[in-house]
């Protein structure tokens, strides 16, 4: 408590009952009330019973605004983002359509419609499946978007000057922590995605009568299995359990979610060879 004359912190002090001014033992004299002097009662400011400790505020986690992870993005030296989503998509589809179409043209092995099929089967097969990870985490309140990422948009960009069909540009980022049974849940999202692509392409494939499609030269079957082909072998290679691949994640949470991914994926793949 502090004396009201001179603002010090005292142990001992005595109190005015008719004004409440507080005074220490030197100062008593210049108390100044129509009580001509406060009572001569010592009042003893225990700490316990007067301080009382600042109440420690707990930290909130909230998720990242958009702000707060564009400006993440853009410290993060090996991530190239424009900061709109649409933006790194369409360099993801350009990227898809140089590794499937440089050589082969280059070479002439393959028509420009070949290509353009190519590009149309792949990019729904990618681009779901980074829309999984994306709207899983999403779900848990989590800012995620797709964006290019440095390293990986020069390695396809590579690999594709020499026709060796990997596809990798960018990948799903995610802001904020997660437990581990979310990131494998975010993980497990992108191969089930593609399963079922899969699916869905087989169904039609049984619903509905095969035709020619004169500007690819193939039938529309055709077409179909070669988009279980890839659905299902994207899913079963980002469910390798190594490094930054899908699969590491899912069998750090749960290795029956994995084992059924596998199976799903791979049955799928099966047939379609």
């Amino acid at each position: 408590m502090k004396c009201t004359a001179c603002g010090a912190e005292v142990e001992y002090a005595v109190q005015c009952q008719q004004c409440n001014s507080v005074y220490c033992m030197d100062h008593i004299d210049q108390h100044a009330c129509q009580n001509p002097r406060p009572t001569q009662t010592r009042i003893n400011f225990q700490p316990g019973a007067f301080y009382r400790p600042p109440v420690q505020r707990q930290t909130v986690q909230r998720p990242p605004t958009k702000d707060e992870y564009e400006l993440y993005l853009r410290s993060n030296p090996q991530v190239l983002t424009t900061g709109r989503e649409s933006v790194d998509l369409m360099g993801a589809m350009l990227m898809i359509a140089f590794v499937f179409g440089f050589q082969p043209i280059l070479t002439g092995s393959r028509t420009i419609n070949y290509v353009i099929l190519l590009v149309l089967v792949i990019s729904p097969a990618f681009i779901l499946h980074e829309m999984g990870h994306k709207y899983a985490a999403i779900y848990y309140k989590k800012y995620a978007r797709f964006t290019l990422i440095r390293q990986m948009f020069f390695i396809t960009f590579l690999v594709g000057l020499i026709g060796f069909g990997i596809v990798a540009p960018g990948a799903t980022m995610i802001i904020g922590n997660s437990t581990k049974r979310e990131s494998g849940i975010f993980a497990a999202a992108g191969p089930a995605v593609n399963f079922v692509l899969a699916v869905l392409s087989y169904m039609t494939i049984l619903l509905t009568p095969d035709a020619f499609l004169s500007f690819f030269q193939m039938g529309l079957h055709e077409i179909l299995w070669l988009s279980i082909f890839i659905n299902s072998l994207l899913g079963l290679f980002n469910l390798i359990p190594f490094g930054m691949l899908d699969g590491k994640k899912i069998t750090a949470w749960s290795n029956e979610v994995w084992i059924l991914l596998v199976i799903l994926n791979g049955y799928m793949f099966y047939i379609a060879i």
